[in-house]
């Protein structure tokens, strides 16, 4: 094989040191370890593994004999099952040289590394855990929405329409209602012969026959309930049931725009009903539990069974990342009804929204097997702060509205404490401040 030239990307790795896509290996003599780490990259996102490197980014370069590379492949088509087949480079830098190892993501996952399937999480490769295998074996070969439905249930024929008329409204689908099996047909839930589970969790009230396909829902004060319910019935309709109850316990007030009065909600509704559909969407409906949503004073949690797919982490929420929905005849229908966008752009506006409406950003958290959204609302910022910057919103507060000059000799403060204050409450969308002449009105936002 070739020496390459330069790598010029070589600089930039060192840099960044190891991550969940970058492993360093000093030498071929940690075969073991470099192989365990192809199985993971293959197992979750790929990377690339450079051997010549220690874990502290000191470049060392390594030996390659005649038949090193010929070895090393040998032992990743010998230990690693399914096969892989990893780029292998040698590359020159610092008047040394390294090999590269690019792994790609797999498309025939789990793989296993003499019998043990790892997957890379931060630095470290992990053993991946019975139920993980087992969850990654079952969406690879099969989704609950797709799996045949054999017993007798009633289909809202109506929500079939509505389904068919929204696909056409809102997504310029070019299909039609003529007759209730060819619009089933049409819409994958029905093969001609047989149902889905689909059928039955969007047209149908599942719970008779899936009692976790449901939603419990619940507001609390001080940690006891004040009003709970559980959401049953069509999946699609389970989103709005649950959004109107959530609302009941919403704060709801006004603002001006222009010469309109616009509604201004505690916590911004398309973000909270984003965070149910994915709920209802991405859930695992093998799990027995159900959706959970819990509001208090200060959040709303959205909480499902089911984690994320292996090749997403919590950080890809926070950017540009792919739709790898667990349901996908679901999500399909979700995406006719116009509650999801196949572009997994859903996290990105829920953080758009909350950072719009002066709210900190939605925290994703997996834990112990499922999936959560945490909505925070202005209370819950206003606990996080000091005693001062209490003193100084409670006196706007009662005041609703007045200057500046005036705020800062009432509460003693310095003038660049005072003006802190003011851009944080306007930043958190407390208050507003206008320019009057030279002077600065500060007023406080029902």
């Amino acid at each position: 094989m070739m020496v390459m030239p330069v790598f010029s990307s070589i600089d930039e790795i060192l840099k960044k040191g190891e991550s969940d896509k970058i492993e360093f290996k000093s030498s071929l003599g940690e075969w073991r370890d470099i192989l365990e780490t192809i199985c993971a990259f293959s197992n979750t996102k790929g990377g690339l593994i450079i051997i010549g490197v220690d874990d502290k980014g000191n470049v060392l370069g390594v030996d390659i004999g005649r038949k090193s590379l010929e070895r090393l492949e040998n032992d990743i088509h010998q230990f690693i099952d399914p096969k892989v087949y990893p780029e292998i480079s040698i590359k020159a830098y610092d008047n040394k040289l390294l090999i590269v190892i690019s792994v790609e993501e797999g498309f025939n996952k789990p793989y296993f590394f003499r019998g043990r399937a790892f997957k890379r999480i931060g630095r470290s490769n992990r053993i991946l855990s019975r139920d993980e295998i087992e969850k990654m074996l079952r969406e690879k070969f099969v989704t609950f929405d797709s799996l045949q439905f054999k017993r007798k249930f009633d289909i809202d024929e109506e929500l079939v329409k509505e389904v068919i008329y929204r696909a056409r409204m809102y997504r310029g689908m070019k299909i039609r209602y003529d007759d209730l099996c060819s619009a089933l047909l049409h819409l994958g839930v029905y093969d001609g012969k047989n149902f889905n589970n689909a059928a039955v969790l969007l047209f149908s009230d599942p719970s008779i026959y899936f009692p976790q396909a449901c939603i419990k829902i619940g507001f609390f004060r001080k940690d006891e309930i004040v009003d709970e319910r559980l959401i049953t019935g069509s999946i699609l309709k389970q989103v709005d049931e649950a959004l109107d109850f959530l609302k009941k316990y919403m704060y709801k007030g006004f603002e001006i725009q222009g010469v309109k009065r616009i509604e201004k909600w505690e916590y911004p509704l398309e973000a909270v009903r984003e965070a149910i559909v994915n709920a209802v969407i991405h859930r695992d409906y093998f799990s027995t539990a159900p959706i959970f949503i819990r509001m208090d004073e200060y959040s709303i949690v959205v909480e499902n069974p089911g984690t994320l797919p292996l090749q997403i982490s919590i950080e890809d929420l926070k950017r540009t990342h792919p739709s790898i929905p667990r349901n996908p005849i679901i999500a399909k229908i979700f995406f006719y009804w116009g509650y999801f966008e196949e572009w997994g752009r859903g996290t990105l506006m829920m953080i758009k929204k909350c950072i719009e409406n002066g709210l900190p950003e939605p925290e994703f958290i997996e834990e112990k097997g499922f999936f959560k959204v945490v909505l925070k609302n202005r209370k819950y910022i206003i606990k996080t702060y000091n005693e001062n910057m209490v003193k100084t919103l409670e006196l706007i507060k009662a005041r609703k509205e007045l200057y500046l000059q005036d705020l800062i000799k009432i509460l003693g403060f310095s003038e660049k404490t005072v003006r802190n204050y003011i851009n944080m409450f306007v930043d958190h969308g407390l208050i507003e401040k206008i320019k009057v002449g030279r002077r600065i009105k500060i007023i406080y936002k029902e």
